[in-house]
């Protein structure tokens, strides 16, 4: 799965109590009009956390447009969640969570599996 897959997913996944009924429909739609603001909120809270740990020359450069993106297609899930429904998100990222060792470079995979 790629990262743009991933967070669609994820976003659709953090949506369950909305998907599920337990919001009105008013409610859903105050989400859906801000939606575009919530990358933007999160990207401040990491900038700020990464200001924090005193790494913004070493990380920002490195991480900045990866996290932009998977901020943003997080997002663009959770739209989709309050807009449309789960549909199987939550058994596609329940599968992708089981099997993620399968996902990762082989670098990675040893990091892993190390501990």
């Amino acid at each position: 799965m790629n990262t743009v897959g991933l967070g669609i997913r994820g976003g659709l996944e953090s949506r369950m109590p909305t998907c599920r009924g337990s919001w009105s429909p008013l409610r859903r739609l105050l989400h859906i009009t801000a939606m575009p603001l919530v990358p933007l909120v999160r990207l401040r809270r990491c900038y700020r956390e990464i200001l924090r740990i005193g790494e913004s020359k070493r990380l920002l450069p490195s991480v900045l447009p990866a996290l932009c993106v998977g901020l943003t297609f997080h997002a663009l899930g959770e739209l989709v969640g309050y807009a449309l429904g789960m549909g199987n998100s939550e058994q596609q990222f329940s599968s992708y969570e089981m099997t993620r060792i399968e996902h990762l470079t082989e670098q990675d995979r040893q990091v892993e599996l190390a501990g």
